[in-house]
């Protein structure tokens, strides 16, 4: 038995002309242009929205920056007092300027320690003096007898920092480094020992020694690097080094941030 199938061609033709219908409808084309362009917008707005965000946290995060940094002078004298005392060395000494005019006062920014050559170290105990003929005294003082001492310069530095971000900065480390001249070797002057958690607009300051031979100078043009590395609120760990340039001879500091 033959069974034949007859497919009647005449069914699909509606179909086909109603699809040809469809698409010339400009109406069609006005939705489907509409759709795109709400597409368009929704990712440009997405993207403006991420792009706010992401400025947004840039401007809010935490930022530690340096504000100030200098040396802590250890004595201030008279101009007469200055000139005239017998200092027995070449001190570290500048003028008091105020409204940009020097006055007849004097900061002295060394002070003279006593020094133990064998562990390089302060000679625990001793005060600071600041003439040659005052370290006799502290010698007999501090009862070293026949041991043996040397004499050190020590200057103090501070370094003042401010979180400028709108949120906290928190686990705080700062090292300082001094580059020695020429060499490129690094000493380290500050390390912090405890982590610190530095508010939005709170201020916190460092302050390290710098240890010099009787005879030395600082550099012409010394430097300092100050490493600081901080979590942000979003938990992301930042870290940074400003460079510090200290010129002796005017009392200068230049950094950046």
């Amino acid at each position: 038995m033959e069974v034949s199938l007859n497919v009647d061609n005449r069914r699909a033709q509606p179909m086909s002309q109603t699809a040809q219908s469809f698409w010339a409808d400009p109406k069609v084309w006005i939705a489907i242009l509409a759709v795109t362009i709400s597409v368009i917008d929704l990712i440009a707005l997405s993207w403006f929205r991420w792009d706010q965000n992401r400025r947004w946290d840039a401007l809010n995060i935490a930022r530690v920056e340096l504000s100030d940094v200098y040396l802590i002078a250890w004595e201030e004298l008279d101009r007469n007092i200055a000139v005239n005392r017998n200092w027995g060395y070449q001190p570290m000494i500048f003028s008091v300027i105020k409204d940009h005019v020097h006055t007849d006062r004097f900061r002295v920014y060394e002070e003279l320690v006593l020094w133990d050559p064998t562990r390089n170290v302060r000679i625990p105990g001793s005060n600071g003096f600041h003439t040659l003929d005052e370290s006799q005294a502290e010698i007999r003082r501090v009862g070293l007898g026949s041991e043996p001492a040397t004499i050190f310069k020590r200057m103090q530095m501070q370094v003042d920092l401010k979180n400028a971000g709108s949120t906290v900065a928190r686990d705080l480390k700062i090292t300082v480094d001094l580059l020695d001249d020429g060499t490129g070797t690094r000493q380290t002057v500050f390390r912090s020992t405890s982590n610190v958690e530095l508010l939005s607009g709170s201020s916190i300051n460092v302050n390290m020694d710098i240890w010099l031979p009787l005879q030395s100078t600082l550099p012409i043009s010394t430097q300092f690097h100050l490493n600081l590395s901080f979590v942000s609120i979003h938990g992301e760990h930042l870290s940074r080094m400003i460079p510090i340039e200290y010129q002796p001879s005017r009392n200068y500091w230049v950094y950046g941030n």
